[in-house]
Order: C-alpha cells, then structure tokens, then sequence
C-alpha cells in the first residue's frame, strides 16, 4: 500500500514535541507532512498548507492547552479539515484528535459536524499506539506491526515517543571507552587537538563535534542490544576478538523474505525470540586464523589456504570443518537464533545496519569484486553489536540442524542436499548472490559434509 499522507495541524509552541511524533510516524510506515519543516522556501504559507490538507489521507489536530486558545492558522487548519471530512464517504475517518495534554476538544461547528462529535485519542493512554496505528491504516505496514511487537499492544503514543538523553557534551568513562573501543583503540579530537586512549579516560571527558557521530551511534546501540555498554574479549587460542551478547528476548523472522533459492527455509512472521548470554567473533574466521589452527592442530586436509587473501573469510569449510576449528579455539558455532540476535539486534531490523537496502558502502554482495574482501573493510555495515559481515562476503555455518518438519516440507531439492545426511542452517548472504539474500532473516542451509566457495563460519563461546 502506498504511505498514507498525514497532516498535522498543530500551534509552533508544540513544535518540539510533534517534530518527535513526525519522525515517530514516518519510522512507522506513514508519510507525515508539518509546517515549517515540509512548507519549500518561497511559497505562500496558507496556500501550502491548504493543498497540504486537501492531499492528505488524514489530519491529526495536535490538541493542547495552547492550541485550543490560540488564535490564529492552527484553527483554519481545524476548520478546514472538518469541512473537506463532510465531503468524504459516511465512516471514512479523516480528522483525528490528538490531545497532548489534559485540555478540553474544542466547540468547533462546521457545517453539521462539530470538533466534538469525533473520538479522540489521548498520548498518554494505554494502548494509544496501537488505536493511532489502526485508525491510519498502518497495522499491515511490516514497519509499524514490528514496532507494535516492540512496544507491546499496550504501549501508549508517549511511550513510544520515550527517548534518552540529547547527545552531552561529556560523557562518563564508560561510555568514553566504548567509542573508543569501536575507533580501535584511540581516536584524535580535532576541534580539541588531543587525543583520547581507552587506557586514558577520566570522569567528564569533553568530547567536540567531532565525536558527535560516535555519541549517536552509541545511543542507537543502547536502545538496538538492551545495553549501555558491550562488553568484549580477546580469545586466547585464535586470538578473535568476541562480543559478548546480552541474554533476553529479540524480535526474529521476517514476512518481506522473498523465495531465493532451492535450499531456503521460511522465515516467518516476526515473533519474539530467546537466547542466553553468549560470546561471537567480530568477524569471520580469516585464512590467516584457519591456517594457524591447520599448523597447530596438524590437521590434515583438502582445504587450502591462499596465503595472499589472509585477512579474507576463510571459504570451502564445510560444517564439520567449522566444528573442528571451533572446538579446538575452545568454543562453538552459533545457533542460528543466536547468529540472528548478533546480526540484528533486539529491535527486528531487516539488514545489520538499519533499514536501508544493501549497498557496496555496507556490505560484499552481488560480485562487484568477483570475490571475497577483508574481514575489515565495511564498518558502516557493522550490527548493533558490532560484528562485520553479518550480511554478504560468505554465508555462515550455524550449529542448528534443520528439523525433521521442516524437512519433510521442503521439495525439488537437486542431490546434493536431497540425501539422508544432517542438514544444517546457513546465514547472512554472500559475495556473489542479491540483495535480498543479506536480509537478516533469511534462512539457508547444507549438508554437513559440503563445501563451498561462498561460505564460511564464525566462532561462538558460551560465556559465565
């Protein structure tokens, strides 16, 4: 369906709070329109809001103490969209009263239609997300039932406009180190001409401007992994650096997955899913850490490592070949709820990233580069938790074999995964498939025994 257009009618001394509500409509599917902010330079005010009112879908009357009284544009908004309401369909909602605070709806005649005749909608009331939702058409809209699931069917309107903090212009030690973890260890504040160290960081530290985009990634995070803080470790056998996963709920599965390939698991509508607390590498295994398990371990096998791609995700290991790595780095291969938990975060996003389509500044996919990259090479692809290439570069093995349901559901499959063998989920896309396929929700899988070019795998741990 197309984004339903919604004006709001609203007084500039309830700016602050509908400039919230605005964003909090669009992340929902909907398409708001708000003087100043949609009125281009150069056109006459009252003619633009006009048209504005007679495009849209709906008009929310933002009511407040303030509005009510003032005199002014904001009650031709009312009066306007009360007399367009008259001409459409007998039940067809147009006008939605929103009230903002505890006032009174106003004694507004237009026609046979008064302000007072229409239910309206209060922001702190229990379930007024979900009533708002339903009322603008959005409770089909994938964007707007995943916050739902979120926020739960009894989230009020203000409380989903809940946030944290505006960016400070300091933050604790804590917070210093996190960003400085994610920058590799230091990073240089230009305005202020020092350099901070996560060795070296003391209560208040001033960050300038030029941090600001850190500051709001880490606020993302907050609210994307449940914590204000990711804890991480070295490995001591392989050396991975390992995020450590909160346990909890995370919303999983996703209905928008198209059909891709043969050997394709549903997805499912999104749910809530659980995992305990857990340890995952950042990146895919490399050939450099693969070659050094072959020596240490003196394994003997076909696979063969180029010694000139190192820093690339080692490909052509099947699942028994991960598990035998794993198990001698002293750990394990992720779940495939677990791997999805790394890869999205608590809050249901389709890609790593954040809801935009794949693109080469995010990830490996589509063969640009007829190949593999470095393990390193799209941190803006990074997840909520901080893990590359949780989308494209190589599909990675998961510990989870494919139940004997969904097995038995699966048809036309070509031989080499129609035996009696284990299969086994693979996630996350490749360097030489679609789009689509780096979608967060996608499910994949193999037979135990196969190896591949386009796959690899990750180290998980089970962490105290």
């Amino acid at each position: 369906m197309d984004k339903p257009k919604v004006f709001l009618a609203h007084v500039k001394e309830d700016g602050q709070w509908v400039c919230r509500f605005y964003d909090l409509l669009q992340s929902m599917g909907a398409s708001p329109w708000m003087a100043p902010t949609d009125i281009p330079p150069g056109a006459v005010w009252r003619d633009a809001i006009r048209r504005a009112i007679h495009s849209a879908d709906f008009v929310v009357a933002c009511l407040s103490s303030k509005s009510i009284l003032k005199r002014g544009y904001v009650q031709r908004e009312f009066r306007i969209a009360l007399d367009i309401s008259q001409e459409l369909p007998t039940g067809r909602p147009f006008v939605i009263p929103l009230r903002l605070d505890p006032c009174d709806v106003p004694d507004l005649q237009i026609g046979a239609l008064n302000f007072r005749d229409l239910q309206w909608e209060d922001v702190y009331a229990e379930g007024s997300l979900q009533r708002l939702a339903n009322a603008l058409g959005l409770l089909t809209v994938p964007a707007a039932r995943l916050m739902l699931r979120i926020k739960g069917d009894f989230c009020s309107i203000s409380g989903a406009l809940t946030a944290g903090p505006g960016v400070p212009k300091s933050v604790p030690p804590d917070t210093a180190r996190y960003l400085l973890f994610d920058l590799g260890g230091g990073t240089t504040d230009v305005s202020a001409g020092l350099t901070l160290s996560a060795g070296h960081v003391s209560e208040g530290t001033q960050l300038s401007s030029s941090l600001y985009q850190y500051l709001d990634e880490y606020q993302a995070s907050v609210l994307a992994t449940g914590v204000d803080r990711l804890e991480h470790f070295v490995n001591e056998v392989d050396g991975s650096e390992m995020i450590v996963v909160p346990e909890g709920e995370f919303v999983t599965g996703d209905p928008e997955m198209p059909a891709l390939f043969e050997n394709q698991l549903a997805s499912g509508d999104f749910r809530k899913a659980t995992t305990g607390r857990f340890a995952i590498s950042r990146c895919q295994i490399t050939n450099e850490r693969y070659a050094a398990y072959l020596k240490a371990a003196n394994q003997a096998t076909p696979i063969t490592v180029d010694e000139s791609y190192l820093d690339h995700p080692v490909t052509n290991v099947s699942w028994l070949d991960a598990v035998a790595y794993c198990r001698w780095a002293e750990g394990r291969l992720p779940t495939e709820v677990e791997w999805e938990k790394a890869a999205r975060g608590l809050d249901g996003r389709p890609y790593p990233w954040g809801i935009q389509k794949p693109h080469e500044r995010y990830c490996n996919f589509g063969n640009p580069h007829g190949g593999t990259t470095p393990v390193l090479r799209h941190p803006l692809g990074k997840s909520p938790f901080l893990c590359y290439d949780m989308a494209g570069n190589v599909w990675e093995w998961c510990f989870t074999e494919v139940t004997a349901a969904e097995r038995s559901s699966i048809t036309n499959l070509n031989a080499e995964f129609s035996g009696e063998g284990p299969l086994h989920v693979v996630r996350g896309g490749c360097y030489a498939h679609e789009a689509a396929a780096c979608r967060c929700g996608g499910r994949f899988f193999g037979s135990r025994d196969m190896r591949s070019p386009l796959w690899g795998f990750r180290l998980a741990r089970d962490v105290g």
